[in-house]
């Protein structure tokens, strides 16, 4: 066998571990779409040029959706104060 050659055996072996783990990916990705639960510690909402648009979170044990403007200036706050007070908010810019 000269260096060119690849050794059939190990690139047999090579494309049954890629297939296990292709297969186990693809399982992965079905349960995740079959999934009617989305869990994250923030949302973000991006628009073609890549700038933040609306971002929803916790920050400080208060929930809140921010919307920004077209060059990623935050303009509005609506959500919660940790203490369960509503938060209704415009910023100013």
């Amino acid at each position: 066998m000269t260096p060119q050659t690849p050794d059939l055996a190990a690139v047999m072996a090579r494309l049954d571990m890629i297939g296990e783990r292709l297969g186990s990916l693809e399982f992965q990705v079905i349960g995740l779409l079959n999934s009617q639960t989305v869990e994250a510690e923030a949302f973000v909402l991006r628009d073609d040029r890549g700038e933040i648009r609306a971002r929803l979170e916790i920050r400080d044990y208060a929930t809140r959706l921010t919307f920004s403007d077209s060059v990623g200036h935050e303009r509005l706050h609506i959500g919660r104060h940790a203490d369960g007070t509503p938060d209704l908010s415009g910023i100013r810019g």
